[in-house]
């Protein structure tokens, strides 16, 4: 019988499907069951710190965080590990993304996320729909704190089907930088050797908990190495074909599997 200590989910595509903006409460009910169970549970996405706390608000002081694709690890309400990128190649990334048709650009910091000014459309999409804090400025080389995830949106992507290629992308940058498709039209660049699987090991090291007592779910290039980290990955039966591949098992939703670790199922006999 598999139980996790520490169950470890994708937001985007995983925990919420078909474009939903909202955790439903019986997801909240069922995840807080697990934590008076004994089981940590970390939200691992590409979004922000302030956005997931909003997002599990029932429960936000009692789960723990890998942010911005594992850029920003919190335990609870305390950050335990950042990574970092050097400030000339996060210039040269912006650069690149600035000079791409249809490309918008995104600086993630702790606690905001910088925008261009002037891009209406662009603000509203990453203040309302995705619903991050956002900052306008004029320059946008000219942010205050350490970069650590740039991101580039598709102003032209309709729903799966992206209209930049993000390889080339990977052939500039990817020896200096980790590359990766995050769902719906973003591409982010993080630190080399940044993911989930680096963030939740710095968790699991903090937590006292090892990769092969970890359930994940995930559903899309950048759930990739979480996946490969854990001892139990489970993978979104829409999701990406080789992020099932990897998976032990696949599910339609995240609710359906945490109903049977509640259950004591035996997940190896699924």
């Amino acid at each position: 019988m598999f139980t996790p200590k520490l169950i470890a989910s994708d937001l985007d595509g995983t925990l919420l499907q078909d474009h939903v903006r909202r955790i439903d409460e019986q997801t909240l009910k069922l995840i807080e069951n697990c934590l008076d169970a004994g089981i940590s549970f970390a939200a691992a996405s590409g979004r922000q710190y302030q956005n997931l706390r909003h997002l599990f608000a029932p429960v936000a002081d009692r789960i723990d965080y890998v942010c911005e694709n594992g850029c920003l690890v919190f335990a609870g309400n305390k950050l335990i590990h950042r990574d970092t990128m050097p400030r000339e190649l996060g210039n040269a990334i912006i650069d690149a993304i600035l000079a791409t048709p249809h490309a918008n650009v995104m600086i993630s910091s702790i606690d905001s996320s910088y925008l261009l000014a002037g891009n209406d459309a662009f603000y509203h999409h990453v203040r309302d729909y995705v619903g991050n804090q956002v900052t306008l400025t004029t320059d946008i080389h000219d942010m205050p704190e350490p970069y650590f995830k740039i991101s580039l949106f598709d102003d032209c992507y309709t729903d799966g089907c992206p209209s930049i290629d993000s390889q080339p992308f990977r052939e500039q940058f990817g020896k200096d930088c980790h590359v990766v498709y995050g769902g719906n039209g973003w591409i982010d660049f993080m630190p080399k050797n940044t993911n989930k699987a680096t963030a939740l090991a710095h968790l699991g090291k903090y937590l006292a908990i090892g990769p092969q007592d970890i359930m994940a779910f995930g559903d899309e290039e950048n759930d990739k190495e979480m996946m490969q980290y854990a001892g139990f990955p489970v993978a979104m039966a829409q999701g990406n074909p080789e992020i099932q591949q990897m998976a032990k098992l696949t599910a339609g939703t995240v609710s359906e599997i945490l109903k049977k670790v509640l259950d004591a199922c035996d997940l190896n006999s699924l």
